[in-house]
């Protein structure tokens, strides 16, 4: 997910609209134009983080969130490789 800030600003922001829309494509990323000052499509964004967060959850998947300060990374992994990776290495010997 990819969050473009100062929408209600747009001779302010340093990557236009249309590049962050070709690189979150590029991506498989959803692309938000926000406003930190108005709050414009805020909720909108954590909203969908949320249900995205659940559905990969739902799916068998573990959501980790790490970092620190203003640079929070996630990172989804497959729960179900590392079951089998857990029993392949309880079958030794």
């Amino acid at each position: 997910m990819i969050a473009g800030n100062k929408c209600d600003m747009e001779s302010s922001r340093r990557v236009p609209k249309k590049e962050a829309e070709t690189f979150a494509k590029a991506n498989n990323a959803l692309h938000y134009l926000v406003s930190a000052k108005s709050g414009a499509n805020i909720t909108e964004l954590f909203t969908e983080l949320a249900n995205s967060i659940f559905e990969s959850k739902k799916n068998s998947e573990k959501v980790l969130i790490g970092g620190k300060g203003r640079n929070p990374r996630i990172r989804i992994e497959d729960v179900q490789a590392d079951k089998e990776k857990d029993k392949k290495k309880k079958e030794c010997c």
